[in-house]
This record gives structure tokens, C-alpha cells and sequence, in this order.
């Protein structure tokens, strides 16, 4: 897969992947970019997407924190301020969907 485009500053997508922007969310303040951003394409493997954001978040600065792998899968990383949790959904018509939910990670308390 391509490198991909930048979304939330610090996200890239599969170039490949279709913006669905009616099903999708944006929060923006000047400080900080939030949202669900949602995502599909027609004949694409599950792997290879996974694969690309498994190489390129990294390059982000994102931390990988874990992955549940199955009928769905879900990657979950991490920043000092933030977390993103991206969720790879194939249909039985072959579509896959591809969900990347930003947020402020929560202070914790001692």
C-alpha cells in the first residue's frame, strides 16, 4: 500500500481507502484534533491494511499499545495525549471498513 494521506495531523490512511465523511465526526479546537473517521474500500485485504498502519504509525510517534484480531480487528496506540484505535471490519460483500477514533487520553489520578 501507498504511504497514504494525513488526517487529525498525525493519522495516515491507506491512500487506497475511501473518506467517508457523512459517517464521520471531527472535534477541533486550536489545540487539539479529535474524531471517528470512517473509511472503505471494494477488495482490499484485511492484512495489508493492518499491515500499513502497524509500519506507519509508528513513524508518528504512535505507540502501539495491542490488537484484537478476529472477525474484526482492532489496533490500539497511544501518545502522550491522545489515543487512537483503529477497527478494520470486512463485510460478507467483500467491503472493508476502516473506523479511526481519536481522543484525549483521560489524566490519571495517584
Amino acid at each position: 500500500m501507498q504511504v497514504g494521506r494525513v488526517y487529525l495531523d498525525d493519522v495516515r490512511v491507506p491512500s487506497e481507502l475511501d473518506f467517508d465523511a457523512d459517517e464521520s465526526i471531527l472535534y477541533e479546537t486550536a489545540k487539539f484534533k479529535a474524531g471517528v473517521l470512517r473509511f472503505s474500500k471494494w477488495r482490499l485485504e484485511v492484512q495489508s491494511v493492518i499491515d500499513f498502519f502497524m509500519i506507519n504509525m509508528p513513524k508518528d510517534k504512535w505507540t502501539f499499545v495491542n490488537a484484537f484480531k478476529g472477525k474484526e480487528a482492532f489496533l490500539t496506540f497511544s501518545k502522550p495525549d491522545k489515543t487512537c484505535t483503529v477497527k478494520i471490519t470486512e463485510t460478507w460483500t467483500g467491503m472493508i471498513k476502516v473506523a479511526i477514533a481519536v481522543g484525549p487520553l483521560g489524566e490519571t489520578k495517584p
